[in-house]
């Protein structure tokens, strides 16, 4: 039987983007650029001095099966952001724009052909926007960038080490791909509890059944699986509450009125794995390493990847209330950057945290297990996308020990100052 929790928390974080380059560092061998050693400026100007916090790009990936409500989120997110002053630029979706503008079909290629035009296509386009928004931020104003579709929707149609060849070639690679992206919303076909809405008719290049609908969605969510900002919009009320869940998500991005986190936060028993395989999560590998902090905000970097590449992180989060309300700031930075900041690190006081987060869907939800080095009792759980009325299900192969939403003792800045494991005295109460 599944484990219903009902919800204490609201809303989600601003994220942010930067430039970024693969590098592996932490306990893996760090091979950077052959430059100078870089180093550590003052603390308080560290962060403005590299530009992560402010001006900087926000880029959305909208992806999900056929008819899922992505032409209309991004024509009514276009209306309402703009009514608002942020100038949003959209990335077409490159399959739709080479078969429908410029017969360039399948048929012609072979599916692995196709895809090769439809990433060309797609960072041929993002870079368009890209430069655009750029030159429009110079002169003050907010921008936001709209990608129907992104540069990891190939894995529906093709397998992994196809897409991973055809990403090399743009110098590039899955993980880097995914996370190019600052946020990514997965709108559910209406195939998948809407079916009476079920259409094709936006849409001349697109021709699935229903059932080939619902394989494309799940196949879909799957390439995308691992984000670290997923949200999974779902058909469970009218389509106008689903456009506007998909809305509150871009806001919340933006920081629109204010980034606040929403996610939710369980104590588990250590579950076996391989059961949790039906519902085909991505691991990463996570190292995370906390700053010293700058009056209440606390700072941690993060290197992020599946073992070869890698994404590395900065992050500052600002307590509202003490519980579970916080501003959250977040960017991806660059290996150089990542390597300055550890140059700040008291390694006497704070370890870094070693762990392995499996990401998967369900119900509508966006899971990640955290399993932590050296822990085999215990796992956490973060539950990610809610919105403000929603209940909490996990899998019935996964048995809850208690919420843990708010209690700093399961802080991962806890977990940090003990020798990165969790705290023997709050397991049990």
């Amino acid at each position: 039987m599944n484990q219903v929790y009902s919800p204490v928390c609201d809303p989600i974080p601003h994220y942010r983007r930067s430039n970024r380059s693969p590098c592996t560092v932490g306990n893996i061998a760090i091979k950077l650029p052959k430059e100078p050693e870089p180093k550590p400026a003052p603390l308080p100007q560290l962060a403005l001095d590299m530009g992560i916090m402010s001006g900087e790009i926000v880029k959305i990936a909208i992806t999900g099966g056929p008819c899922a409500g992505k032409t209309t989120l991004m024509a009514k997110a276009v209306q309402e952001l703009e009514s608002r002053g942020v100038k949003v630029f959209i990335v077409p979706e490159a399959a739709t724009t080479l078969i429908s503008g410029m017969h360039i079909t399948p048929g012609d290629f072979g599916m692995i052909g196709f895809q090769s035009h439809i990433l060309n296509n797609q960072f041929a386009m993002e870079h368009v926007v890209e430069t655009a928004a750029a030159e429009l931020m110079e002169h003050g104003f907010q921008t936001v960038i709209l990608c129907d579709r992104g540069k990891l929707d190939g894995l529906a149609y093709a397998d992994a080490a196809a897409i991973e060849a055809l990403l090399a070639e743009h110098g590039s690679n899955l993980v880097e791909a995914r996370d190019s992206y600052d946020a990514v919303i997965h709108m559910v076909t209406a195939a998948n509890g809407a079916e009476e809405a079920y259409t094709l008719s936006n849409n001349a290049a697109r021709s699935e059944t229903p059932e080939q609908a619902r394989e494309l969605d799940t196949k879909t969510l799957k390439a995308w699986t691992g984000h670290p900002h997923l949200s999974i919009i779902g058909n469970t009320g009218t389509f106008q509450e689903k456009i506007a869940a998909a809305i509150k998500v871009i806001y919340d991005c933006l920081g629109i009125p204010a980034p606040v986190e929403r996610e939710r936060k369980f104590l588990a028993l250590m579950p076996d794995l391989e059961s949790l395989g039906k519902y085909n999560p991505v691991a990463s590998q996570i190292v995370q390493t906390y700053l010293p902090d700058i009056g209440n905000t606390e700072r941690r970097v993060r290197q992020r990847g599946d073992g070869t590449n890698f994404s590395f992180f900065y992050t500052e989060k600002t307590d509202l209330d003490g519980v579970t309300d916080r501003i959250e700031r977040e960017s991806m930075i660059t290996p150089r950057q990542y390597a300055s900041f550890l140059a700040q690190v008291d390694y006497g006081k704070i370890t870094p945290i070693h762990k392995t987060r499996h990401c998967f869907p369900y119900q509508d939800q966006y899971l990640e297990l955290d399993v932590y080095t050296g822990e085999d009792r215990y796992v956490t759980i973060e539950v990610e996308g809610l919105r403000k009325d929603d209940a909490v299900s996990f899998p019935p192969e996964i048995t809850v020990v208690k919420e843990i939403t708010g209690d700093k003792r399961f802080s991962n800045r806890a977990i940090a100052g003990n020798s990165g494991h969790l705290l023997e005295e709050a397991l049990g109460g």
